[in-house]
């Protein structure tokens, strides 16, 4: 597993990290394509949207699969690289990934609590 290495700043850490992510993604992995979730969040952004079918039920529409995978994969990517950060700056900050979107607002994050 990838992780910060003691002395590696925060910038450094998340450039590695971009790097390492987007080989395994040019190579044909798929680490945040998790159907459940993507699925699950693309009912919220419908009925975020209030979209209903003609039984009143909410239903996703492509766009709102689209915008799901999109979201999913940033979280999904925000948590690993928070996996892999310095246990002694950042373990509060593990517990609470999953509502922050992206990598820069944990990069953001990080160098605020780093000190």
């Amino acid at each position: 597993m990838f992780y910060q290495r003691p002395g590696m700043t925060n910038v450094e850490y998340k450039k590695q990290f971009d790097a390492l992510w987007d080989t395994v993604m040019q190579f044909g992995g798929i680490l945040g394509n998790h159907p459940i979730l993507i699925n699950t969040r693309a009912t919220e952004i419908a009925e975020e949207n209030n979209r209903l079918n003609a039984a009143g039920v909410v239903e996703a529409n492509d766009n709102d699969t689209a915008a799901a995978t999109v979201d999913v994969e940033n979280r999904m990517k925000a948590c690993s690289m928070l996996g892999g950060a310095n246990n002694e700056k950042f373990s509060s900050q593990k517990k609470t990934t999953w509502r922050t979107s992206t990598s820069w607002v944990i990069l953001r994050i990080r160098n605020h609590f780093s000190g």
